[in-house]
């Protein structure tokens, strides 16, 4: 199934604002290496308020979100993959084993997030880069639309 054309607005939306948080932040290079965590909750929170369900999920040093079986990913330039990078889940085993995040199999429940608050507290315990992590106090206008 393809996304709809509204979902497909939202993450064009959310590529752009995390280019122009890139850009206004020294941390993070042009192809977003690093943002990966700011940027999935920023798309998760867009497509929440449009009434899609999305996970947030962190496997293999990289967060992205499923939605309906498929890898959400706005921060795939890091691996060399077009800016807005949505595929089957079963699709993304088979013609893409490079990409930074296959080897991880059916990730685990543990590092599911239907919540940021459970982004952010997986964050802190595992000791994430302060630049990278979300922003528990500031979300609700950080992440605004």
């Amino acid at each position: 199934m393809k996304p709809p054309i509204r979902f497909m607005e939202i993450c064009r939306k959310a590529r752009e604002w995390a280019e122009k948080y890139a850009r206004e932040k020294t941390d993070f290079d042009r192809d977003l290496c690093g943002l990966c965590a700011i940027a999935s909750a920023k798309l998760h929170v867009m497509l929440k308020r449009a009434k899609y369900e999305t996970t947030i999920v962190y496997g293999d040093g990289h967060v992205f979100l499923l939605w309906e079986d498929h890898v959400v990913d706005i921060t795939a330039t890091q691996f060399g993959r077009r800016k807005i990078f949505i595929i089957p889940y079963q699709k993304l085993h088979k013609e893409h084993k490079d990409y930074g995040y296959c080897d991880v199999g059916p990730w685990s429940i543990m590092n599911r997030f239907k919540k940021l608050k459970g982004l952010w507290s997986f964050q802190q315990r595992h000791g994430w880069p302060k630049e990278q992590c979300i922003k528990m106090d500031s979300l609700k206008t950080r992440l605004r639309l």
